[in-house]
């Protein structure tokens, strides 16, 4: 194996790491929540909707839902966002949605929108 074949052989892995990594570490923080969290109720206080057009002309659809939530023990309001694309929350202001919480740390969270 010639030095060029093994600089790029180096350079593919790191670049799968470098992209791999993330969305292994996303996957992880959401499977903790789900099994050691806690389900709590927030309500929605916001769903943007924005549309913005790719260069090929297609229209996209991005979501913004934000929910808040004050623990009663604490008197603490937090702030939940969850994002989406081409995907309708088809939710309203004052609507209840479903957040699971780390209980030490309430700004690890995932909201659930549809109960599984």
């Amino acid at each position: 194996m010639n030095y060029t074949t093994f600089l790029l052989l180096w350079l593919g892995v790191l670049a799968f790491l470098l992209l791999a990594l993330p969305i292994i570490f996303m996957v992880r923080k959401a499977r903790w929540i789900e099994k050691r969290g806690e389900r709590i109720v927030a309500k929605v206080t916001s769903v943007q909707h924005d549309r913005k057009r790719t260069s090929t002309g297609a229209m996209n659809n991005f979501y913004t839902i934000t929910a808040v939530w004050t623990n009663p023990l604490t008197r603490q309001t937090y702030t939940f966002w969850k994002y989406l694309f081409d995907e309708n929350p088809d939710l309203k202001i004052s609507e209840l949605v479903s957040v699971i919480i780390d209980p030490r740390n309430p700004r690890r969270y995932e909201i659930q929108l549809s109960e599984t």
